[in-house]
């Protein structure tokens, strides 16, 4: 898949830059086979890329989803635009970007992909997801897939960058996972992890 390379002038210049120069992991291009040569992953790992779609104006957000209530994984969970690469998936971006069309109806031309982050491991299953961070310009448009996403919400940079707000669970089922405290949605597991990533990475730079 051939990557655009889009003017995106109008998010905060400052977090543009720290975007555009994070230690990404893998380049948005890299295929599917050399992930899974990754020595930090094992073999048996189920692979699947999500996008982290940062939208591009005065106050930046990342929009996220919430899951269908009748599919029969993960139910009503919170989560990022993503799922598991096909064989006509080139890269780890086109796979992103292929699921943020299916779900949520976001065209790929609208979106310039970075780079990705680490592999972030399930907690309770051999899933691994891979997120690609990618810059949504101010002119594209979304809107959810009944079948898939039950609705699509923005969470804001400055929720995402207060380092107060994310906290683990000490007991119960969820013991040992992380949360967004403070939240009227139910942000947890991977995705509250994918967002502390990129939440650190940000603040390293700064």
């Amino acid at each position: 898949m051939l990557l655009k390379t889009l003017n995106v002038p109008s998010v905060a210049s400052t977090l543009l830059q720290q975007l555009r120069h994070l230690e990404f992991a893998y380049p948005a291009s890299t295929d599917w086979k050399t992930v899974k040569r990754d020595p930090g992953l094992e073999a048996d790992l189920r692979l699947a890329a999500v996008l982290v779609p940062i939208l591009d104006r005065r106050e930046p957000a990342i929009l996220l989803t919430k899951r269908s209530s009748r599919l029969t994984y993960q139910p009503g969970h919170i989560s990022f635009p993503g799922g598991r690469p096909q064989e006509n998936d080139p890269d780890v971006a086109s796979t992103a970007l292929r699921e943020a069309s299916e779900e949520i109806c976001l065209r790929s031309e609208n979106v310039q992909v970075l780079g990705c982050l680490a592999p972030h491991k399930a907690r309770k299953s051999k899933n691994v997801i891979v997120p690609v961070i990618g810059v949504v310009q101010p002119s594209a448009k979304w809107s959810l897939c009944s079948d898939e996403v039950d609705d699509v919400f923005e969470f804001a940079f400055d929720v995402l960058l207060n380092p107060n707000l994310p906290k683990p669970y000490e007991d119960g089922e969820r013991a040992g996972s992380w949360y967004w405290s403070g939240q009227t949605r139910d942000i947890w597991g991977v995705t509250a992890r994918i967002l502390m990533s990129l939440a650190a990475a940000l603040r390293d730079r700064r």
